[in-house]
């Protein structure tokens, strides 16, 4: 009997260490992703032998320079940051397609549906190639005490320029522009 329980229970053993293949989870892509893109720009510009000329104005402070390296990861979360291809986001933009007269793709524009949504607005311009030449971003975040806006423009063959302005209650206006071109 004990022969018995004993195989009984080393089967029992076996098959409840199987497990079920897990199911891989493919997300699509709702709208622009913003992190695989700018992954990819940064992997790009690192192959490339470009330096920076970076200009940043707080309020009336100016600063410039030119720079041989830039941490590119840490530049550009300033727009990956803002990405809405995430399903919580599921209809929660309405999206516009821009054509020109040939019927070649010229924008794509998404406009937030909710004004809780940060991001407000991302449009994707596309050139001839339909190559993408240009991101847009406006976001905005507002309660009653602050309003935070930023809006921003990358050119993959150019650069991008970020401006933020904060408002507090009882505090002057805060502004920091930042521009940084690809110069050789």
């Amino acid at each position: 009997m004990i022969k018995y329980l004993f195989y009984i229970f080393s089967i029992l053993i076996l098959f409840s260490c199987v497990t079920e293949p897990e199911e891989k989870v493919i997300q699509e892509n709702i709208y622009f992703d913003m992190s695989t893109f700018f992954e990819s720009e940064v992997e790009r510009l690192k192959a490339l032998p470009v330096r920076f000329k970076k200009k940043i104005i707080f309020n009336e402070q100016e600063e410039s320079q030119v720079q041989d390296t830039i941490d590119l990861e840490k530049e550009l979360v300033l727009f990956s940051k803002y990405n809405i291809n995430k399903p919580i986001y599921i209809n929660q933009y309405q999206i516009d397609s821009v054509f020109e007269e040939a019927q070649q793709l010229q924008a794509v524009i998404y406009n937030a549906l909710n004004k809780e949504l940060i991001t407000r607005q991302l449009k994707i311009e596309f050139d001839t190639t339909q190559q993408i030449s240009a991101v847009h971003v406006h976001a905005l975040s507002e309660t009653n005490v602050i309003k935070v806006e930023s809006k921003g423009t990358y050119r993959p063959n150019f650069g991008y320029t970020m401006q933020n302005k904060q408002k507090m209650v009882g505090i002057k206006e805060q502004n920091l522009n930042i521009q940084v071109e690809w110069v050789e």
